[in-house]
């Protein structure tokens, strides 16, 4: 028995402990869970994103097979990675989150994560500074963050955020932010971003205060913002660099209440 398949012996049996009531016996085995990184499969280890996800540690990665993920295969929405870890899936067939409309799909709360090679849909932005933003992927840390985000081949379309008297949601596809400070990067790359929509602003990308983002080979298009930035929008002091990126037909039809804001970029 090698070590990663000691690793998921003492998850097993830790999650099962739980299910019983027989926490004491976890004492003895805490500290047999934290040892090294892991490589988890879904659903051959776990049944959904969700399980395992709980279950990760730092440095862990995640390996999603090829299918649909959605409430009705037992998701709970927005998936949320608090932990260092890389949840993958195969570039080639992109596994599908299928997000149940009413949460943002993922959520990324730490630095250290990778996410790679999904198809993220029918998301509602329910994270951000108002719970109302990011409807496909919302990246959130807490502050003084220093590691990386990275979101790698990924194809993000059909996510919306919503609206109150008082917020339009942002980033309708991504949201990017929440340590405002420059020590921390987000990259996207090799990605399309497409026909996602918010009343807000960053129909397809959100830059959020003090964001420091970089887009490589990626396609950001046919979004729609009705206030500002169809495709993509930087807010005060944040910075975006794009490289072979194509930004085109995106839309930004402006508010009625603002009847001169624009900007279809």
């Amino acid at each position: 028995m090698n070590l990663s398949s000691i690793h998921r012996t003492v998850k097993f049996v830790i999650r099962n402990l739980f299910r019983s009531g027989m926490r004491t016996y976890l004492i003895i085995l805490f500290t047999c869970t934290f040892v090294y990184a892991d490589e988890i499969k879904v659903p051959q280890y776990y049944a959904t994103i969700t399980e395992a996800l709980s279950f990760a540690n730092d440095g862990d990665t995640i390996h999603v097979s090829n299918g649909a993920y959605s409430t009705s295969t037992g998701e709970s929405f927005p998936l949320r990675l608090r932990k260092a870890v890389t949840l993958e899936g195969n570039p080639l067939n992109k596994p599908h989150l299928q997000g149940d409309g009413v949460h943002t799909v993922v959520l990324i709360e730490t630095g250290g994560v990778t996410l790679q090679g999904f198809q993220i849909t029918n998301g509602s932005g329910s994270e951000g500074i108002n719970s109302m933003d990011g409807g496909g992927v919302c990246i959130f840390v807490g502050p003084g963050e220093t590691n990386a985000v990275t979101i790698d081949n990924c194809l993000i379309e059909n996510n919306t955020c919503p609206s109150s008297e008082t917020y339009d949601g942002c980033g309708g596809g991504i949201y990017c932010g929440g340590t405002y400070c420059t020590c921390f990067q987000i990259n996207i790359n090799q990605c399309t971003v497409r026909q996602n929509s918010v009343h807000g602003q960053g129909g397809g990308i959100f830059c959020a205060l003090l964001s420091t983002v970089d887009v490589n080979d990626t396609e950001i298009t046919e979004n729609i913002a009705d206030d500002h930035g169809g495709g993509v929008f930087v807010d005060v002091y944040a910075s975006i660099d794009m490289t072979s990126t194509k930004l085109e037909r995106n839309i930004c039809p402006g508010d009625t209440v603002k009847p001169n804001w624009g900007g279809k970029g």
